[in-house]
């Protein structure tokens, strides 16, 4: 019997597909299943006369029923001098497999992938973190993934009110205006609960932390990290 058609996954399909309430409950119940995440796959790629390139590979596979088992390949590569040349420094694709016979199923889009899981699981912590009426969230970092977190976030919590923080005010009051679109108040107060982006708090809260003076709200982050929040944020 041939294998079907790979399935091409652009980013505008897995937006149709997906909703932010229906993706924390599957990654609630995914998170406690049989799952394999082996360690990423980190190679430098040499590129003569400009700077080495990266290549990163994240597999997983899953156990249970053959109808049930999948393995998946997220793929991902790093050209740092393609911005030179106007052309984007990352590209990514997840290659989903059967986990009973390894053929192909669909290739997707990995960026629109992994906003969406990232933000997904961030506001799944939330539920175990945040009070339950928390109505104010402060995203600290206006990047691709800041929508996503506002929104997911949005869907597990009553936020009504969102404090944007980030560097530059061009790229924020962007970010601040799609979400305005979409009903969602940005505005500038005490917040409920704080969400920080990893690449965020590494370079903007390191020189900032000081000038904090009130208690930290909660806090979750698109990574673990390897202190408390408490002791990271030390003030």
């Amino acid at each position: 019997m041939a294998a079907p058609p790979l399935r091409v996954i652009t980013a505008a399909d897995i937006a149709a597909a997906l909703t932010y309430p229906a993706l924390v409950e599957a990654l609630k119940h995914a998170f406690r299943g049989d799952i394999t995440v082996p360690l990423r796959h980190h190679h430098t790629v040499p590129q003569p006369g400009r700077g080495s390139a990266t290549l990163l590979v994240m597999p997983a596979w899953s156990a249970g029923e053959p109808a049930e088992r999948f393995l998946g390949c997220k793929i991902v590569t790093v050209f740092p001098d393609n911005a030179a040349a106007g052309q984007p420094s990352l590209h990514g694709s997840y290659l989903l497999m059967s986990g009973a016979t390894g053929a192909p199923l669909a290739l997707m889009d990995a960026a629109a992938l992994t906003g969406w899981r990232t933000a997904a699981a961030s506001a799944l912590a939330s539920t175990y973190l945040s009070r339950e009426d928390a109505a104010h969230l402060v995203m600290i970092g206006a990047g691709a993934l800041a929508p996503h977190l506002v929104r997911a976030h949005a869907a597990v919590r009553p936020i009504r009110r969102v404090t944007l923080w980030n560097r530059t005010r061009g790229r924020a009051i962007s970010v601040a205006f799609g979400l305005t679109v979409a009903g969602i108040d940005v505005a500038v107060a005490v917040a409920d609960a704080l969400m920080a982006g990893r690449n965020a708090v590494k370079k903007y809260l390191g020189q900032s932390r000081r000038a904090v003076t009130r208690p930290l709200p909660t806090l979750t982050s698109t990574r673990a990290p390897t202190e408390s929040p408490r002791s990271t944020f030390e003030m």
